[in-house]
């Protein structure tokens, strides 16, 4: 169950990154230069929805003791950094590889 939760959390912060990736260097963009604003509308809702996905995941992770206070933190701020979910994936297994 623990192994499960860590995996998911995982999972999440990798598409979570990846959103942030293309809401920055693709969305953001086409706004700027092309004048087209309905892109950043729709990614930057898809990617709040899924931080807000990451937090609550990670708060349930947290509460099962699986991650202490400093790492949890370290993950909330990596989840604003672009690439920042390179340091998630890598936090996060060595608690998946402990966990089982």
């Amino acid at each position: 169950m623990y192994y499960e939760m860590l995996e998911r959390l995982r999972k999440i912060g990798i598409v979570e990154g990846i959103s942030l990736i293309i809401l920055l260097f693709i969305a953001v963009p086409v706004k700027y230069i092309l004048g087209e604003p309905l892109l950043v509308r729709i990614v930057g809702s898809i990617h709040g929805m899924l931080w807000l996905y990451l937090l609550y995941n990670l708060k349930k992770v947290y509460d099962a003791h699986l991650i202490d206070k400093d790492h949890a933190i370290k993950i909330i701020v990596a989840s604003v950094i672009p690439f920042g979910f390179l340091f998630i994936d890598k936090t996060v297994k060595q608690f998946e590889r402990e966990a089982s």
